[in-house]
């Protein structure tokens, strides 16, 4: 893939940030569920469980029947029913084995229940601290990615890369090491880049190595030879690295494949509500195209060719198969929400496509090769609360305007900060209208 596209692409990326920002455009509270949380319930799992606790009750000994009980509950995907069971169990009676078994589901349970605080005290009582030294290796191996997933929700993200890097030290056969050395990529790619960049100086070794690699795959992930030749070069200075003997899924993959596009369709409203944003955005990346134009002087590279269409004067579906059937490699659009919402019946969409918009509901799976794009107001109030647990602040005052956007910012950032264990002290809305906060 060469240079000049490369940097479209890149600048194009921060205008489309922008304008997505600046659309109208409805939000969904996109906060990850957490790793342990089981999504469907096993009904054949959930009578065992509950023959179990029957068991229990008439058992002179009920708590080896009580903790099977509980590890079936969560495993169906009944945290709550697991955790009402552990509830019943005399936990300064068991032995240390089952002990550790206790702290462990209790653990689970909580996370899984979105109290990521109570999972990470579970995991500091002290008579767990202390027999966890004798731990064998597929316990440990348990507690430290259950640590992992705790810090993680607790946005303690440094921490969290810290346990994937000892858990896949702890791994055997490097089918099991790549599984988390996949999980500790994905979450990698979610760090801003101004964190990946720390790797250049970070004092953890290891963790600097997936910092760097981390780096040139953001930096380079348009570019396949560029990406190739840092990737190499990484790989010479970081022989020994656990991420060069077995790299993460996703550098194998995208290793296999580069492909350089040669036409891109920009799928654009430019009459009525969303006009202002299209040209916005249109003048952005043209302006940006030209300017690459003028600079680049390997002339025997060419740029892709970028093709406009006006999905307000026709239909989506008309706008989007023209752009199809006129060569279009990849489609960057639309950006109206109904539009969006257009696609998502269908099973696969031919070319990559990147939408200037996101969509509410979860209920309807999203075809392969759509790509949402879209800056939600959540996911800053998000970051703003990771941000502040990052600088070990607990304690918070929430002030907001007193508006429809300012209410539901408020209800997830109380939502978000109490599941991390912090606490707001109170809340301050003040009118919209209101623009000068001068004292």
């Amino acid at each position: 893939m060469n240079k000049r596209f490369l940097l479209l692409v890149a600048y194009a990326g921060c205008i489309l940030a922008f304008i997505s920002g600046c659309a109208p455009t409805t939000t969904v509270e996109t906060v990850s569920a957490p790793v342990s949380q089981i999504e469907s319930t096993d009904s054949s799992t959930l009578s065992r469980a509950q023959n179990l606790l029957q068991q229990a009750q008439t058992d002179q000994q009920p708590d080896g029947l009580l903790l099977d009980a509980a590890t079936l509950f969560l495993a169906a995907g009944d945290a709550q029913a697991s955790q009402e069971a552990l509830l019943t169990v005399d936990a300064q009676q068991l032995s240390n084995l089952d002990y550790s078994r206790y702290i462990i589901l209790q653990a689970r349970c909580s996370l899984a229940l979105n109290n990521a605080a109570d999972a990470f005290d579970y995991l500091q009582q002290q008579r767990f601290l202390d027999i966890s030294a004798a731990f064998d290796a597929e316990r440990q191996r348990q507690t430290i990615q259950l640590q992992a997933e705790i810090d993680r929700a607790l946005g303690n993200v440094e921490q969290s890369l810290q346990q994937y890097i000892r858990l896949a030290a702890l791994s055997r056969g490097q089918k099991n090491t790549r599984a988390v050395h996949d999980q500790l990529w994905f979450q990698l790619n979610m760090q801003p880049f101004s964190y990946l960049q720390q790797g250049q100086n970070h004092s953890d070794n290891a963790l600097a190595g997936w910092l760097q690699l981390a780096e040139l795959h953001r930096r380079y992930q348009l570019n396949h030879s560029a990406h190739q030749l840092a990737y190499n070069d990484w790989r010479q200075r970081w022989r020994t690295h656990p991420a060069a003997k077995v790299p993460p899924s996703a550098i194998i993959n995208y290793h296999k494949s580069a492909s350089t596009p040669q036409q891109i369709g920009l799928l654009l409203p430019l009459q009525g509500q969303y006009e202002t944003p299209s040209y916005t955005l249109l003048d952005g990346f043209m302006s940006a195209y030209y300017h690459l134009l003028a600079q680049d002087q390997q002339t025997d590279e060419t740029m892709p060719e970028i093709r406009l269409y006006d999905s307000s004067a026709e239909s989506m579906a008309k706008a989007y198969n023209d752009a199809i059937e006129d060569g279009a490699d990849i489609i960057i659009g639309p950006m109206r929400r109904s539009e969006v919402e257009s696609l998502l019946p269908l099973e696969a969409l031919p070319v990559p496509t990147i939408s200037l918009n996101r969509i509410d509901s979860d209920d309807q799976s999203q075809p392969q090769n759509l790509y949402q794009f879209g800056l939600s107001p959540l996911d800053e109030v998000r970051h703003i609360a990771d941000r502040a647990w990052l600088k070990n602040q607990r304690n918070v005052l929430v002030v907001a305007p007193d508006n429809g956007w300012g209410n539901r910012a408020t209800a997830f950032f109380n939502k978000y900060w109490h599941r991390k264990g912090g606490t707001v002290l109170s809340q301050v809305s003040y009118p919209a209208a209101i623009k000068d906060f001068t004292p």
